[in-house]
């Protein structure tokens, strides 16, 4: 929030506004040059639109100000022929930057150019082709943002800040959304209809808001302008269905039917822009299976071994739930299949702790079938928060480089520590997390530079800017390319997005 709050395009005319032109008060004398070419010379638009946003701004505070002192309307004329001036050398300076490269320089007065002063010096001056992954440069982060969009996403991580009353907003949209859904039923008594007059503006405003900064869209449909919005900053896109946990054999058919669909129309729509497809197992097989099977498999000190064939995975099982196995992975199967001749990746959740090291062992089962001959359909998830997880993760690369087939791997952090905590089972500390993710992290990335390794391709998922910093300068101290097939970085919508939009702009596979 603070580096959108920075490069506001009204930040600049609306501070000197404030403290150096009053309406009630004629207090020119010292403002001879406002809005000359010096002042705009030094002024970070982000683009000539937020440029005209800024123009328009001033423009109408001067027409407000003739309207309230006619005296000074002479004044006004010189300064709106002074903006008008302004304007001008801001359009030269942008057609000069792009005909001709600026000349060398020794030093650079910007942090994000090489070029020479006379090129910082322009508002418009063109950075790069491909500029260095610098998140706090507002120019890269946010140019193909327009002023409502900052200022809607300004407003909403600083009401965020304060704990409280996201939590008091969470639960007036629970009950918002549980009374618009009783009304749609057909309950509508008297009280009813009191609380859904409250409710239906209640959720239209945060569909507007809320909604509309942290999620592509309702439909696909929707889901399209994001996703193009997303391709200007060289962001893919990954198309994540909200569907949790089911009970029964009809309702995981069916959500692997939909999910099926989904995947064949965010194909369509989408083409190369579509990255990845999360995939929940829990919605499509019993969450009890995958407890018994965790059970069945992980050792006392926590290790996982993993098997050889699917058909070793059903050993030891009772004949109901080898028979539940069976039917999942025959359910997860026509997925990935669907997946793979879709070209889109899939991503397998991740779960609570009880039932992680089962996914382990099904992502195992799928990456032997479907992760071959170049290509990556399934990736696992690896939660480094998890005091297993570094021993897990080298058992899965050593399962993967003898089984000959490619380990595709998402890592993230963690996110059920408050009920993983009676567990017992998390890192010492926050500090001993990040360590451990960290450690992953350059571990898997050696293994991607590395031929005589397992064969590797990596999602960074993480908002922590320390680790993306560090994965970069690993990736620049092994000669990976920027945007290497196999490595990719992902942060949720709505979220840090100065770090994935830097990313993208700097020619990384950026994801949200």
């Amino acid at each position: 929030s603070r580096l959108i709050r920075d490069c506001l395009p009204l930040h600049y005319p609306l501070y000197l506004w404030l403290t150096r032109v009053s309406l009630f008060k004629q207090h020119f004398a010292d403002t001879s040059c406002f809005l000359s070419k010096s002042h705009f010379a030094g002024t970070c638009f982000l683009s000539e639109r937020h440029f005209a946003d800024a123009r328009f701004f001033i423009m109408f505070r001067h027409k407000v100000y003739c309207a309230l002192r006619k005296p000074a309307s002479q004044r006004l004329l010189a300064l709106q022929r002074e903006t008008d001036v302004a304007c001008s050398f801001c359009s030269t300076a942008a057609s000069n930057s792009t005909s001709k490269p600026p000349p060398s320089s020794s030093s650079s007065s910007s942090p994000t150019t090489s070029s020479s002063s006379s090129s910082s010096s322009s508002p418009f001056a063109t950075e790069p082709s491909v500029p260095k992954f610098e998140p706090d440069n507002g120019r890269i982060a946010f140019q193909h943002h327009s002023t409502s969009e900052l200022l809607l996403a300004l407003s909403l991580l600083e009401l965020c800040r304060f704990r409280p009353l996201v939590e008091v907003g969470a639960r007036v949209c629970d009950w918002a959304a549980e009374a618009c859904k009783e009304a749609e039923e057909g309950n509508k008594g008297s009280r009813m209809s009191a609380a859904t007059l409250v409710a239906s503006p209640l959720l239209w405003a945060v569909r507007h808001t809320t909604f509309k900064h942290f999620n592509g869209g309702e439909t696909l449909e929707e889901c399209l302008k994001k996703s193009e919005a997303l391709a200007k900053y060289n962001v893919q896109t990954i198309v994540d269905h909200g569907v949790e946990e089911a009970t029964g054999s009809n309702a995981w058919n069916i959500n692997a039917d939909q999910k099926i669909q989904i995947l064949r129309d965010a194909s369509k729509a989408l083409g190369k822009r579509c990255a990845f497809m999360p995939l929940k197992l829990t919605a499509l097989l019993s969450p009890s299976l995958l407890e018994r099977l965790t059970s069945a498999w992980v050792q006392e000190d926590g290790s996982l071994t993993f098997p050889a064939s699917s058909s070793e995975l059903l050993a030891g099982l009772s004949d109901d739930d080898s028979k539940l196995l069976q039917e999942a992975l025959a359910r997860l199967d026509r997925i990935c299949e669907e997946a793979s001749e879709q070209g889109v990746p899939l991503l397998l959740d991740a779960e609570q702790s009880t039932r992680q090291p089962a996914v382990h062992l099904l992502a195992n089962a799928l990456q032997r079938k479907f992760n071959r001959g170049g290509r990556c359909i399934v990736y696992d998830t690896f939660q480094m928060y998890l005091e297993a997880s570094p021993k897990r993760l080298e058992g899965a690369l050593a399962a993967a480089k003898t089984g000959d087939y490619a380990f595709a791997v998402k890592l993230v952090r963690g996110a059920y520590v408050e009920q993983e905590r009676a567990a017992k089972c998390l890192q010492s500390s926050k500090a001993a997390t990040d360590v451990a993710y960290d450690a992953a992290a350059a571990r898997l990335l050696q293994a991607v530079r590395d031929p005589f390794d397992a064969r590797v391709a990596l999602l960074l998922a993480t908002h922590n800017r320390t680790s993306l910093e560090l994965a970069v300068a690993r990736m620049n101290d092994l000669k990976l390319p920027s945007n290497h097939g196999r490595i990719h970085f992902a942060q949720i919508l709505g979220m840090v997005d100065n770090l994935t939009n830097s990313l993208g702009a700097a020619s990384y596979n950026a994801t949200k």
